[in-house]
């Protein structure tokens, strides 16, 4: 206990930093700040709270929850980027402790309650930016992310320096943002009779995407990887293609051509009268 930088001095015997930080208070790892669980080796409260060294910390009870605003998650984003998470803990009464995050999909733990990180390098002030990178290698769909903040716990003394996660949890606030697969590009221009290129021409795949060509008979499909069969058309000069096959890879771009094959054309001739 000698290395406690303001609590019991001295050497107690048989005693170690396990005995007062025996167990989280909720998950406050890694802190382990004095929980409601104790170890069996302590009898008296005393111990630890109303210590004449000003160890003691007031109840939980007497602390206002901090609050949680400004939340915003990056969304969408294509699996193997960093979702991005920052909200604002504000505390009136005292500094903020900690802040931390969830993320669920579903009913389903994903990501169980980890630290953020504040945005000015410490918890020193009653309000907080706080941040967090989440890593989405192993994710795809949509998800929630919760979010909370802790404040500090006065001291019995309040000249002395708070005891930080020993305070309040605010609620819990969420939000929601989406992983989706990585895509390539299929990118092309359709052409007809003599090299002409095709505005107007639709370019479909077989999953049910599809595009329209510019005015230049340029089109581009954004899919995820995989192989495809292409149809493309323009009604009612030209007969629909439908023999085009691609291969697309995720943040690679293959270019595909398509030619389609004018129709037969004739001449129509008649006369038009009145009744």
């Amino acid at each position: 206990m000698r290395y406690h930088p303001n609590g019991p001095k001295g050497t107690a015997s048989g005693k170690n930093c396990l005995t007062c930080h025996v167990s989280a208070n909720l998950p406050d790892l890694p802190f382990h700040a004095p929980g409601i669980v104790h170890s069996s080796d302590i009898e008296d409260c005393s111990f630890c709270h109303d210590q004449a060294d000003n160890h003691g910390v007031s109840a939980l009870n007497a602390n206002t929850p901090p609050s949680i605003s400004g939340l915003s998650v990056t969304s969408p984003v294509t699996a193997g980027t960093a979702v991005q998470v920052q909200t604002t803990v504000t505390d009136d009464m005292t500094k903020i402790a900690a802040a931390q995050y969830q993320v669920k999909k579903g009913t389903t733990v994903v990501i169980d309650w980890t630290n953020m990180t504040p945005k000015d390098g410490r918890f020193d002030w009653s309000s907080e930016i706080v941040n967090s990178s989440i890593d989405t290698s192993d994710l795809l769909g949509i998800y929630t992310v919760n979010v909370k903040g802790m404040a500090s716990a006065y001291k019995t003394n309040f000249a002395l320096p708070y005891y930080p996660l020993n305070g309040q949890w605010s609620g819990v606030y969420s939000t929601q943002f989406t992983v989706k697969q990585p895509e390539g590009y299929d990118n092309g221009t359709v052409y007809g009779t003599l090299g002409v290129k095709l505005a107007g021409a639709i370019v479909s795949t077989d999953t049910g995407i599809s595009t329209t060509t510019n005015s230049t008979g340029f089109y581009s499909l954004s899919l995820v990887n995989g192989t495809y069969h292409l149809t493309a058309s323009k009604e009612p000069e030209y007969y629909p293609n439908s023999s085009v096959v691609v291969t697309v890879t995720a943040f690679t771009t293959v270019t595909q051509d398509i030619i389609l094959t004018a129709k037969p054309t004739g001449n129509i001739t008649g006369r038009v009268t009145n009744k």
